[in-house]
């Protein structure tokens, strides 16, 4: 199976209609939910000061990649611990990770933490089983202290066949 830029086992295992026409992300979105009806809960924690410290109103946006653009699925603002209410995705049967070969029996999503006053991180590939709750913790950095500088930092969660080989 070949990979594209995106990763993502649903786009490269999707049929393209015999018309050839272009699915937008939202209608990619509704036909990953029909094709895995079954969902992962997200939630998301923010702090800084090694865990000491909470931070609220963390705007905390989960979004899906899709061959023709970005789904906004959720967007939310953490409470005063930091934390965001669960979030629902899909993902795919958890029967999955019990047959050899299937080498990806979760389904991605990317996140991203914003706040004015804090350097904003975006964290890729976020694997999400069903019937599991995934915590994503996340230490923000003060705005204008990251050691480069940067106002933007992004993580990439590698998949396990692209770690090992």
């Amino acid at each position: 199976m070949n990979r594209n830029k995106n990763g993502n086992y649903f786009s490269l295992n999707r049929n393209i209609p015999a018309s050839g026409r272009m699915y937008t992300p939202q209608e990619e979105y509704e036909q990953l939910k029909q094709q895995y009806p079954q969902e992962g809960i997200f939630k998301a924690q923010v702090y800084a000061g090694d865990r000491g410290f909470p931070i609220p109103n963390v705007k905390v946006e989960v979004t899906k990649k899709f061959l023709n653009g970005e789904y906004l699925i959720d967007t939310q603002l953490t409470d005063m611990s930091g934390l965001t209410q669960p979030i629902f995705l899909p993902a795919h049967p958890a029967t999955e990770s019990n047959q050899p070969g299937r080498p990806h029996p979760y389904t991605t999503y990317d996140v991203k933490f914003s706040h004015p006053d804090y350097t904003t991180v975006i964290v890729h590939n976020v694997a999400i089983f069903e019937g599991i709750t995934s915590l994503q913790s996340m230490e923000m950095i003060p705005s204008g202290a990251a050691s480069d500088g940067r106002t933007l930092i992004e993580y990439y969660v590698l998949e396990p066949d692209q770690i090992n080989g």
